[in-house]
């Protein structure tokens, strides 16, 4: 080990001044942990300056590097000794190491390193007060607080038998009853327990944790079990606001939480109070300082209906205790610190719910006193563990002041620290193993170092550290031998330093006279009339032993420390990573003193003394004189003995009540060098389990010695030496593998050709022929020609101060104003600026729901949440986002969903794509319009040889191709459109002037219809085979995604070569492509739909119909989306809601949606697996009032279906001529000529 004399311990200030290269950040780590990271500058200027606590061996190194969003640029190392000599600081501009470890020239970046040893700084060895000259921590979102007052609990509640000396420990207080009077007593702010508050006016707004994975649909109740789902549906239709929120995160999913907990009231004295500490609002957190296991689960008694037990498997009432008994300590805080505690929970809610919800401060300002003229002598900072994600108006990107305020605590203690946590893990890269395993929080570091450095000087500190037996969970599972695994190392760490500085002192005495770990349990003989369970737990199992022996942990839940009876700290951060890192777990604590009365001549630290002498009263049952000077030799060995003896009174077999005394010694044995070792009494587990208090050998593994661990331990290793002793043998085996997945792969292949009913589509000929060019309609093409300037533009707009969050492209169809985006979309610059990317296509007929679940996928697969847009809100919010909306048609389809986009001053960007200007100016004005202009000569001529050939035209062909591309009027489309037609005649001259020809006549059209003639065109040469099929894409929904396997179910398209992975799975069709599909449908006399008239009837028809409808309800781009899949091709003039019945009755259609009287709106296609779903199928309604005529109008009929139809044969036979592809033709209540006929059913040859 290191020598602790000359650890880095004290503050590393680091300032980043300017570097030279485009647009970077610059991380820092010290021994491989990332402590800070400035901003990301365009001008490479920073000037900024961070301190970094350290306490660090000296072989440690800082790193710095320089890089961008996605990629590393360089770095240098700065070896930690070079700054514990004479120079404690390193100043300049400095060469930067590349990424292949040479140096660059290029890369420079000027910084400036400034080293301050811990015990040189100001505040070493200082009173955490104003007589030591403490300010507050500086690095805090919010100041030091004068004039406030603060009121320290213990547990839930105290029963009648808890009773300390007054004198010594203060005047208890009960938790739970003042909760239950500041709601109760609320009149503006906080309401009812809690409904009841609510129904009076107050207004009520609770934020729960988003456990992400509790999923009631399932009935999974999360990871942590907090009923996060349940209180929202309990507060569901009343006036209470509740609202869940995720802990957004960099990455996801994430396991982090929101872990504050707070509450926060007006009071009947118009003030502001505010609760704050380790307390939930949740299952079994009411107890009392008595801690009973089995006395209290009666029907008449507290815990009968809260019975609560995590760590033993099977648990419940019915079977008995011990319950679970739970510590805990909480604050209530009066003044301007409990309005920083309010502030924090509106900068929380604002980031991540609506704020309109929120009753505004100025209004709760005017209605309390914040200064009145009682005068009260605690100071109070709030400090919080919190990022930029989770607030608004952040002062710090990562806010650390919980930790920082640890650190600096204890390097001003003189005396003694006091811990209670539920958690004691910290100090990795100081452990003899597993140093990085990520939790390099310093508080274990810095107590061990204070009691080293006060060895050294010959005075006397002590360190008091209660922590839970074990974490809450079985103690075999997995994730609690990992902790206690870690917990351990720290303890070895921390007195392995207190071992080394008293063997340097030379002095005499033991590492447990100055730091002490404890636990408390609890023991009770069985009482007369104690719950008398039905059941009894599984022989042998931990409860089992647990009941049997009638013992069990209390667990410590408390998040508390005091220094030297004059600061304490509390609030809700564990002494672990998560809690200390600010980007992980949201925290929020208080540190707080006393200031001196000198009217009463009081030193200040009253009540901070009284609350830790009411601790010990409830842990140890006594309150003695000698407990006022914890740091003297005397009270340690007190507090020990007291600890050695319940230990033994608790560890052994016969029964034994512990009679209200719950201090425990940890059980561990501490030899007088420092080694940590297990009890030599005992198997070095834990009582009534096989669990061993040393953990988990290494992160990750499971408990120790177990069957089943052991036999995987022996694969792997058996695994692990096979593959190491021969690697010819691995290659051979990984070939034999790669062989058995190709032929799992062809298995695989034929069930899914099998299983859609799908015919191979091999035949050279058909092949040859749909093999299109480069730019056939099926093939996308992102490519860009002429739009380098436009494109430099809107990035600009994107990634710079740009004034308008909605950037607006407007242009005509086929102008490019869909690709335009998609390239910047995809741009490596647009990937690496932006947090999250999504993309959504807004059809004519949109549905704001439709595009909210389309962006929401694109950053969250979940579509059961209930509220759509508020879980995109959240998913946003905090985070730099792009979001494109192309091809919008209407302003309101923004309207509807604007709200969901959260303006986070973040750099975040809609780009919106249209066709009609004035939309756009409606968005933005004429602010940030970019509108798309036709290209000019050159780009034209570019992009038709880029589409024809893929390179310079040859020369032969040049001046028939400039001819074409001078004719195109620099609309894209039109260029890559008609580009696609002579590439298959490349060097045909003949065949370019041909297409010259027809193309002169399209481009003569006014715009509106330009496209279409121009797509009409290439729809032209499609073979005869295939028009049908293109056609019938009208059936398809405007922007809807189209299955590959509904296209194959139809015979639409005919399987040649199906990939296992990357294969396409689905398609969209362009709009302007749709519309052609309808106008060369309704030409053909192929379908046409009509639009909605009203909630009974549907006007579906073909194109000779259309003269005595409605003009408006013959655009055939109607509102019917479902419909035109289930019914496309029927030639009906109405289908009313008894046929649509009639149809449901059959199993033709299912119904999609009701209107609001129960009629039938809209049906979708019922797919089987039968041959009828691939055909094009006419039905007729029957109706005895109204006698209908044959009208076929639809040449690709295949089944017919008629019932009420009269007509002479003569006629029947004619149609029925006029229909090649007819196959079965039935007939229900038909007559033809005289001869009526009831039901009949042909088929032709």
């Amino acid at each position: 080990m290191a020598e602790k004399s000359k650890l880095l311990h004290g503050t590393l200030e680091i300032t980043i001044f300017r570097a030279t290269t485009y647009k970077p950040s610059v991380p820092f780590q010290l021994d491989g942990k990332k402590v800070a990271k400035t901003t990301r500058e365009q001008g490479r200027i920073w000037n900024q300056t961070f301190q970094v606590l350290c306490a660090h061996p000296p072989d440690s190194k800082i790193t710095i590097t320089l890089k961008q969003k996605r990629s590393v640029l360089g770095s240098i190392d700065i070896e930690a000794h070079k700054l514990l000599g004479n120079s404690s600081l390193i100043n300049g501009l400095f060469p930067l190491r590349k990424t292949n470890g040479m140096p660059s020239k290029a890369l420079k970046l000027q910084f400036l390193v400034w080293f301050k040893p811990a015990d040189s700084e100001t505040g070493w060895d200082k009173a955490l007060s104003t007589d030591g000259g403490y300010k507050g921590l500086k690095n805090a979102s919010f100041p030091m607080r004068s004039n406030c007052g603060v009121t320290l609990y213990q547990d839930a509640h105290h029963g009648p038998t808890f009773r300390p000396p007054e004198n010594l420990c203060g005047t208890v207080r009960k938790l739970w009853e003042d909760v239950y009077n500041a709601i109760d007593g609320a009149k503006h702010l906080l309401g009812e327990l809690l409904k009841r508050k609510a129904e009076e006016g107050v207004a009520v707004r609770i934020l729960l944790w988003d456990d992400e994975t509790s999923l009631p649909f399932i009935k999974n109740k999360g990871i942590m079990k907090t009923h996060d789902e349940y209180t929202v549906s309990y507060f569901k239709h009343t006036k209470v606001v509740c609202r869940l929120c995720p802990r957004l995160h960099d990455k996801f999913p994430t396991a982090f939480t929101h872990h504050q907990k707070t509450i926060t009231t007006d009071s009947r004295a118009r003030e502001i109070v505010s609760f704050v500490g380790g307390l939930d609002l949740y299952d079994g957190r009411y107890d009392t300082t008595d801690h009973s296991l089995f006395r209290t689960l009666n029907d008449d008694e507290s815990h009968y209906f809260d019975f609560y037990q995590t760590s033993l498997k099977g648990a419940s009432l019915d079977k008995g205790g011990p319950r679970e008994p739970w510590h805990d300590t909480h604050a209530r805080v009066t003044g301007r610190a409990a309005w920083d505690v309010l502030s924090n929970f509106e900068q929380r809610w604002t980031r991540q719910c609506d704020p309109s919800l929120l009753v505004p401060t100025n209004s709760i300002r005017e209605l309390t006193i914040i200064d009145g003229e009682q005068r009260r002598n605690w100071n109070v900072q709030v400090f919080r563990s919190i990022d930029r994600a989770s607030i608004v108006d952040a002062r710090f990107p990562v806010e650390r002041s919980i930790h920082e305020a640890y650190v600096e605590a204890i390097r001003r203690a003189e005396r003694f620290v006091y811990v209670e946590n539920q958690y004691f893990v910290g100090g990795c890269h100081m452990w003899e193993r597993n140093k990085n395993c990520g939790c390099g929080n310093l508080i274990p570091v810095e107590i061990a170092l204070k009691i080293a450095r006060k060895i050294r000087a010959g005075e006397r500190f002590a360190a008091y550290i209660v922590v839970p037996m074990w974490p809450e969970g079985p103690p075999e599972s997995e994730s609690v031998q990992d902790i206690l695994h870690w917990a351990r190392e720290t303890m070895k760490m921390m007195y392995g330093i207190v071992g080394e500085a008293l063997t340097e002192s030379g002095g005499k005495g033991h590492p447990r006279d100055y730091l002490n770990f404890f636990c408390l349990a609890n023991r009770e003989n069985e009482a007369k009339g104690e719950f008398a369970p039905p059941y009894s737990p599984h022989h042998g199992t931990n409860y089992w032993n647990a009941q049997r022996h009638r013992r069990f942990m209390v667990y410590v839940h408390s998040k508390l420390m005091i220094v030297d009876d004059a600061y304490l700290l509390i609030g809700s951060a564990n002494v672990n990573q998560r809690s200390m890192d600010g980007k992980r777990d949201t925290e929020i604590a208080i540190g707080c003193y006393q200031t001196r009365n000198e009217e009463k001549n009081e030193t200040g630290n009253g009540d901070v003394r009284a609350f830790r002498m009411s601790l010990w009263y409830e842990h140890t049952g006594i309150a003695e004189e000698i407990y006022r000077e914890p740091q003297s030799l005397e009270c340690v060995r007190k507090i020990r003995s007291i600890g050695d003896k319940m230990w033994k009174i608790y560890s052994q077999y016969e029964v034994q009540d512990m009679e209200g005394v719950h201090l425990v010694t940890y059980p561990v044995s501490i030899t007088e060098t420092g080694c940590v070792e297990d009890l030599v009494e005992g198997d070095g587990c834990f009582p009534d389990t096989k669990t061993p208090t040393v953990g988990g050998d290494d992160v990750g593994s499971s408990l120790r010695g177990s069957p089943s661990s052991l036999r995987l331990n022996n694969k792997i290793q058996a695994i692990s030496e096979n593959l190491n002793s021969n690697v010819d043998l691995l290659y051979e085996g990984l070939q034999k593998v790669t062989d058995e997945m190709e032929v799992i792969k062809n298995e695989v292949i034929e069930i899914q050709i099998q299983n859609l009913g799908i015919r191979k589509f091999s035949s050279p000929a058909t092949d040859a022929s749909f093999r299109g060019s480069p730019s056939s309609m099926g093939q996308t093409d992102n490519s860009m020609v002429g739009c380098d300037d436009v494109m430099t533009d809107v990035m600009d707009k994107l990634i710079s101060g740009h004034s308008s969050r909605i950037i607006p492209i407007v242009g005509m169809g086929g102008i490019g104003k869909t690709t335009l985006p998609k390239n910047i979309y995809e741009n490596q610059v647009i990937v690496e600026y932006f947090d999250l990317r999504c993309w959504a296509t807004i059809s004519q007929d949109y549905d704001s729901k439709e595009i909210l679940f389309e962006i929401l996928s694109k950053t969250d697969d979940s579509r059961e949440n209930l509220i759509i847009g508020e879980k995109l809100h959240k998913t946003l919010y905090g985070r730099r986002y792009l979001v494109v909306m192309d091809d919008m048609w209407n302003i309101e389809a923004w309207n509807k969903v604007r709200f969901y986009f959260p303006n986070n001053g973040e750099g975040s960007r809609i780009m919106i794509t249209t066709r009609l200007t004035d939309l756009a100016f409606e968005l933005t004005g004429s602010c940030g319009l970019q509108k798309m202009s036709f290209l000019d000569n050159d780009c034209r001529w570019n992009l038709f040889c880029k589409t024809v050939f893929g390179e310079p035209c040859p020369s032969k062909l040049e001046k028939a191709g400039q001819r074409i591309t001078k004719s195109g009027k620099g609309l894209p489309l039109s260029i890559k459109v008609i580009g696609g037609l002579p590439s298959k005649h490349k060097e045909s001259r003949e065949y370019w002037e041909y297409v010259m020809g027809n193309f002169n006549a399209v481009l003569n059209t006014e715009d509106d219809e330009r496209c279409l003639k121009i797509l009409s065109l290439s729809y032209m040469k499609l073979p005869i085979h295939l028009k049908p099929c293109f056609l019938y894409m009208a059936a398809f929904r405007e922007d809807g995604v189209i299955p590959k396997s509904k296209l194959i179910k139809l015979n639409l398209i005919l399987a040649h070569k199906l990939g296992l992975t990357g294969n396409i799975k689905s398609f969209k069709i362009h709009d302007l492509l749709r519309e052609l599909c309808i106008k060369e449908a309704q030409k053909n006399k192929f379908m046409c739909i009509r639009r909605l008239v009203d909630d009974a009837y549907l006007m579906i028809g073909s194109a000779n119909m259309n003269q005595t409808r409605n003009e408006e309800n013959e655009t055939g781009n109607g509102d019917i989306r479902a419909f035109r899949t289930s019914l496309c091709g029927i030639s009906l003039e109405i289908v009313a809601e008894e046929y649509l019945q009639d149809l449901v009755d059959r199993n033709l259609v299912l119904v999609h949606k009701l209107g609001s009287t129960g009629n039938i709106k809209c049906c979708k296609l019922h797919l089987k697996e039968s041959q009828k779903d691939k055909f094009l199928c006419i039905q007729r309604p029957h109706d005895p009032k109204i006698q209908r005529r044959i009208d076929f109008h639809t040449f690709a009929l295949k089944v017919d279906f008629l019932w009420g139809v009269e007509s002479s044969w003569e006629e029947m036979e004619t149609k029925v001529g006029s229909l090649p592809q007819l196959q079965v033709l039935k007939q229900r209540l038909c007559q033809f000529g005289e001869q009526p006929v009831v039901n009949s059913s042909s088929s032709s040859a």
